[in-house]
């Protein structure tokens, strides 16, 4: 009886050495581990390199391009850069960087790119808008694939692949309008105004006919669509010059305008938007008529 009551004063000792070695069992490693830990830096993954982009695969792109009035035994190596669209093409010193007056030479887009097929062999293309204007280009030779990523940082775009065209733009949508055939651009602005002409009312006709001119706007959108998008198939066509296409806000929708012009068989439809040369410097007109059989195009003829 007297060591049963010798345990019972002494249970709360026996716990706490329990206690204390249950936490030993339990946890060795933590407190080994505390007591251990080394003073070295915490591991960190290595640095991934940029992808490069996918046309530096092309082996054909790893070819110096050469200008004629290169520079030979220069030093420095500009990069390629924008100017003002008042500049033609020919010789002249071009701060093609900021702070560096180089020797170098003003070539429009369309001419940069005709002088990268001919030296590689590639099929290239800038979007439609980006063909017409003036460029600053260092008198160095250097790989052409090192150029088109001075042209994509300069447009802060990207080259896409239509087929087998590169083409530099900042989405796939202006990449695949740049690159469109002739023929099926043609096609695709017929089918537009077809289904524009075929969606006029009677009343729209003759609304339209006692106006001088209809802001686009002032149609359903359904109606307004096909325009849009042959605005844009005008503004994006790499083969038009400066003075043949609309401005980038008409491809908004901004300052567009229709109109009936003539009467009877000479009766047409004409689209303006704004131009190089003004508020109403691009127009195209759609006749009612084909010229040569005198049959009606759309199957609508004009008001009276």
């Amino acid at each position: 009886m007297k060591s049963l009551q010798r345990m019972g004063h002494n249970t709360p000792v026996i716990t706490v050495a329990l206690w204390a070695l249950a936490a030993a069992v339990l946890f060795p490693i933590r407190v080994a581990g505390a007591a251990a830990a080394p003073d070295s830096p915490p591991k960190t993954l290595p640095a991934k390199e940029p992808a490069q982009p996918a046309y530096w695969r092309d082996p054909r792109l790893e070819k110096e391009v050469r200008f004629p009035e290169e520079k030979r035994g220069s030093r420095r190596k500009p990069r390629l850069g924008r100017i003002e669209p008042e500049f033609t093409e020919g010789p002249l010193r071009v701060d093609a960087r900021p702070g560096r007056l180089v020797e170098g030479r003003v070539l429009a887009g369309s001419t940069l790119v005709r002088m990268l097929q001919e030296q590689t062999g590639v099929p290239l293309l800038l979007r439609g808008d980006w063909m017409r204007e003036p460029f600053a280009v260092p008198l160095a030779a250097g790989p052409a694939r090192e150029l088109m990523d001075d042209l994509a940082r300069v447009f802060n775009a990207s080259w896409f692949q239509q087929g087998e065209i590169w083409v530099l733009a900042r989405s796939q949508t202006e990449a695949r309008w740049t690159a469109m055939p002739r023929e099926e651009r043609a096609t695709q602005i017929t089918a537009n105004m077809r289904t524009l002409f075929t969606s006029f009312t009677p009343e729209q006709w003759d609304k339209l006919a006692r106006t001088e001119r209809a802001p686009l706007y002032a149609f359903p959108p359904p109606q307004g669509r096909p325009v849009m998008e042959s605005i844009r198939l005008y503004y994006y066509n790499p083969e038009l010059d400066a003075e043949s296409v609309p401005t980038r806000p008409a491809t908004r929708g901004e300052g567009l305008f229709l109109r009936l012009a003539g009467a009877g068989k000479t009766a047409a439809l004409v689209l303006e938007a704004p131009g190089p040369a003004g508020p109403r410097g691009f127009t195209a007109t759609f006749s009612f008529y084909d010229r040569e059989t005198g049959q009606l195009l759309w199957g609508v003829p004009p008001p009276r």
